[in-house]
């Protein structure tokens, strides 16, 4: 459910973060268990890019964390930054 909720949220405003990992990924106060009801919180959007096509991003430059990126952008393809995002979680 979160993966859609960030997926609504970003990429619905035509942003792609291409850099989504733990480290990047924060939980408001508010998140107890058994009942939780907290938010996630996206930060560091040192490597996010504006897109003209929400839906159909495709990005040219190499760029996010090794390790945590798609096998196109490590292949240095062009790749959809909304896949990439997603692949990240």
């Amino acid at each position: 459910m979160c993966q859609t909720r960030v997926d609504l949220y970003i990429h619905q405003s035509s942003v792609v973060h291409l850099d989504l990992k733990l480290e990047n990924i924060f939980v408001d106060g508010s998140l107890k268990l058994p009942e939780a009801k907290g938010w996630f919180k996206i930060g560091d959007f040192s490597f996010s890019s504006f897109t003209k096509f929400p839906y159909s991003p495709i990005i040219y430059t190499k760029c996010g964390s090794n390790g945590m990126m798609a096998p196109e952008i490590e292949e240095k393809k062009p790749f959809n930054g909304t896949h990439a995002d997603l692949f990240a979680f």
